[in-house]
C-alpha cells in the first residue's frame, strides 16, 4: 500500500517561508525640512501606509501559516483513521 499523509517537511517549508517575512523591516522614512515638490511632501504617509501595510502581512501570514500547518496535521489524523 502507498503510505499517505504529509511529510515532515512540510511543517519546515511553511515555517521557513513564514520567518522570512522576519527579514522585512519598516521603512524609519526621512525628514524633509522644507520644499515645495508636492511627490515629496507627501513622503511620510506613504512610509506610515507602508509599514503598516508591512504589520499586515506579517500577520496574515502568520495566521496562513498556522492554518496550513493544520490542514497538514489534519490530512495525518485523517489517513489513519481511514487506515484502521
Amino acid at each position: 500500500m502507498v503510505k499517505t499523509g504529509v511529510n515532515s517537511n512540510w511543517k519546515r517549508v511553511v515555517t521557513k517561508n513564514q520567518s522570512s517575512l522576519s527579514h522585512l523591516r519598516g521603512y524609519k522614512g526621512i525628514s524633509m525640512t522644507k520644499t515645495t515638490l508636492k511627490p515629496f511632501k507627501d513622503v511620510e504617509e506613504v512610509v506610515k501606509q507602508f509599514n503598516k501595510s508591512l504589520e499586515k502581512l506579517e500577520v496574515y501570514s502568520e495566521t496562513e501559516s498556522r492554518k496550513m500547518i493544520q490542514v497538514a496535521n489534519n490530512k495525518v489524523s485523517d489517513d489513519a483513521s481511514y487506515n484502521k
